[in-house]
């Protein structure tokens, strides 16, 4: 009866040690129960835990063994009769057996010491990053070989360490000097101001651009990608080359929508564009009314024709404002960021058989964009875009929200 108390007192030890550190891993949290994956982690810890009962059960025994006098053999012949395959090996049998005779008391494995890291090492890290500094396009080859760190260690040092990614360089219209930054900046400076102090500035402004549709315009790459299984190749297209047929497209539009447009086959020249604007001002009289072609300003682009001498002298007769707007700056203009990427994105991979099927598709098109993205593009998008070029000190940027 006295051999039973220390076997009792250790399996109440290996019970509490799988109640609180092996058994308490399988309560989920509330939104993870029932889910194909709770299942699947829940029977692989389980198949754990019954794997470490079998192993503490065996070193229960082998105490008991070294405590009745039992030599290793005898320990091991006794495992292999009541456990067979799932026995202990010799020589893990004969460990156990000689640290319970040393006086180890309990069967639970203690806690090891971490490991010493020698891939991410100080000396590593200063290496990679003196190598990085020198050189910013080095892949993650490339600095392994430069400085002896396994590509492993390098990845990690890159990541964690320097908390550095890989960036692409963005396409620019321009690399601006600090003169076209400085003037980028206080154009939409002076225009956030005037919509701060004049409630109706925004809604009384006309925009306008010009444009190139081809009859046929390949479609774009994320256009072409397709859903496809793990184990399908990616389909294949021939490159094929914009069309020669072509029709230049010329749009006015305001918050409300579009207030007029033209097409013509080749580029316009000053004369050319003082009688579309002549054209404007009676569909501004038609659409908007008199008080509206009295009050609007007009913003344009930097084109020749637009800031040619007599341009200005007839918009200066006819008492028309025209929006200052920065050299440079498509990222500013509502055409070239909204209105013609919206425009000709349904129109690539379409090939069409004359100019006047082009023409009517574009329409088309044009009559399917509603006033509440006209008024969102105008209203909103426009003014963030000027605050995110003041937030960036006038330089180009990403998106509208500031970083």
């Amino acid at each position: 009866m006295t051999d039973s108390k220390p076997t009792r007192r250790l399996q109440g030890q290996v019970h509490r040690v799988q109640r609180q550190s092996l058994l308490g891993q399988l309560i989920p949290c509330p939104q993870e129960m029932f889910t194909k994956s709770f299942l699947k982690v829940t029977l692989c810890k389980m198949k754990q835990i019954t794997e470490i009962c079998v192993r503490l059960r065996q070193r229960i025994i082998v105490d008991f063994c070294v405590k009745i006098g039992k030599t290793p053999s005898e320990t091991l012949e006794n495992l292999r009769t009541v456990f067979g395959v799932e026995s202990l090996s010799k020589t893990r049998t004969f460990y156990w057996h000689q640290v319970f005779r040393q006086g180890r008391t309990t069967v639970v494995d203690l806690p090891r010491k971490p490991r010493n890291r020698t891939g991410r090492s100080q000396a590593n890290v200063d290496a990679v990053k003196q190598a990085v500094e020198a050189d910013r396009r080095l892949s993650v080859k490339a600095l392994s070989a430069r400085t002896g760190v396994p590509a492993t260690s390098v990845f990690r040092i890159l990541k964690i360490d320097l908390e550095l990614m890989r960036k692409a360089a963005k396409f620019v219209p321009k690399l601006l000097n600090p003169a076209q930054q400085e003037d980028r900046f206080w154009i939409c400076s002076n225009l956030l101001q005037n919509i701060f102090h004049k409630k109706d500035f925004m809604r009384r402004v006309i925009t306008m651009d010009e444009t190139w549709a081809y009859q046929y315009d390949p479609e774009l790459k994320m256009q072409s990608t397709q859903s496809l299984g793990k184990k399908d190749s990616r389909p294949y297209k021939a490159i094929r080359a914009r069309a020669t047929g072509k029709v230049l497209l010329v749009s006015f539009f305001d918050y409300q929508g579009l207030v007029h447009f033209e097409f013509f086959h080749r580029t316009i020249n000053t004369e050319i564009f003082i009688q579309i604007l002549e054209r404007l001002r009676i569909s501004v009289l038609q659409k908007r009314g008199l008080h509206y072609l009295k009050t609007f300003m007009l913003h344009m682009d930097n084109a020749p024709p637009h800031t040619a001498l007599d341009t200005r002298k007839f918009l200066i007769q006819c008492g028309t404002k025209v929006i200052e707007h920065p050299a440079y700056s498509p990222d500013l203009a509502p055409s070239d960021f909204w209105l013609y990427p919206r425009l000709k994105k349904p129109l690539r991979g379409l090939r069409f058989v004359n100019l006047r099927a082009l023409k009517e598709t574009v329409r088309t098109q044009l009559g399917m964009i509603s006033s509440h993205e006209f008024e969102d593009c105008l209203l909103r998008q426009w003014p963030l875009r000027w605050a995110r070029c003041v937030h960036n000190n006038g330089f180009y940027f990403e998106g509208l929200k500031p970083q």
